[in-house]
């Protein structure tokens, strides 16, 4: 949460305007916010004054948070994953395998690996891909909690078993992660 105010004065009268927001530590979205001014006030001190103001304004930032609550539990929480290849690569995310190129087999297993297929990709070359808005569970098939590198891990190691692509995982941030392609 991040709450700013200014202080206002009008003669002997001081009020406070305030802006509370609710911000996703995964996205740096903003997903609930309240802001307003409160009653002035000839005597109150300053935090009394955003007391107040805040207090007020408090219910509808509250309902805002257990929406985003809702929906995180509903559709999964949002990630984004980047894809890039080392110029050492051989290939490219165009080149086949097993008769897939491989921009289809990791588009694949995003697919198969979000809440409801929910995901965007929205940059894709021969060389990168980005998935914005990618709805990760929030917890695996034995109960345990899952993060973006978890979620992305699993990806890395279907890579590297499974097809013998050698790649690098990278956490930026929590809700951001990076798999680089061949050698480094």
């Amino acid at each position: 949460m991040q709450l700013t105010w200014a202080i206002n004065q009008t003669g002997p009268k001081r009020s406070v305007t305030f802006n509370l927001q609710g911000i996703d530590a995964y996205t740096d979205k903003q997903i609930a916010g309240a802001s307003g001014t409160g009653q002035p006030s000839f005597s109150a001190e300053l935090p009394v004054l955003l007391e107040e103001a805040v207090l007020a304004h408090i219910d509808n930032f509250n309902t805002q948070l257990q929406k985003h609550f809702d929906d995180l539990f509903a559709n999964g929480r949002e990630v984004s994953l980047r894809i890039m290849t080392f110029s050492s690569f051989t290939g490219d995310l165009e080149s086949e395998y097993e008769g897939k190129e491989l921009r289809e087999i990791i588009e694949d297993w995003v697919s198969s690996n979000t809440v409801k297929g929910r995901f965007s990709l929205t940059d894709a070359t021969e060389n990168t891909m980005l998935f914005e808005q990618v709805r990760i569970p929030l917890y695996d098939a034995t109960g345990r909690a899952i993060d973006t590198y978890n979620w992305t891990g699993n990806l890395q190691k279907m890579l590297r078993d499974k097809y013998k692509i050698t790649n690098k995982l990278m956490k930026r941030g929590l809700g951001q992660a990076q798999i680089v392609i061949g050698e480094k």
